[in-house]
């Protein structure tokens, strides 16, 4: 998604400066460098009790050091982002049985290249 010109993803929406790519570069980049800092290892290394742990202090901005964008702004979009990924399309709503009901159906499926 971060190789389109206009990403679809919820950064867009929050009306922050820097330029999509480089905000998601530098939250992902900085999330990893403060998970190196507290754990020792990357995030895909860690337990999943350390990754909850993680993440509650990103989402309360308690990580410190924090070399990235502002850390609520960081959880705020990425969540949004993951929910939009993992329930926003109509095989999401098919897994859970609840029909798929567009305000306005896309003219093409939006969520593949």
């Amino acid at each position: 998604m971060l190789e389109r010109p206009d990403p679809l993803l919820g950064y867009r929406f929050t009306g922050f400066t820097l330029p999509a790519r480089e905000f998601y570069r530098a939250s992902l980049g900085a999330i990893e460098k403060a998970c190196a800092r507290h754990y020792g290892a990357s995030t895909g290394e860690i337990s999943a009790v350390e990754l909850e742990r993680f993440v509650r202090k990103l989402a309360h901005a308690q990580l410190q050091p924090w070399d990235g964008p502002p850390q609520a702004l960081v959880y705020f979009v990425l969540r949004n982002d993951a929910i939009d990924a993992a329930y926003g399309v109509p095989d999401a709503y098919a897994s859970l049985q609840i029909p798929y009901m567009a305000h306005i159906e896309p003219p093409r499926p939006w969520w593949r290249p």
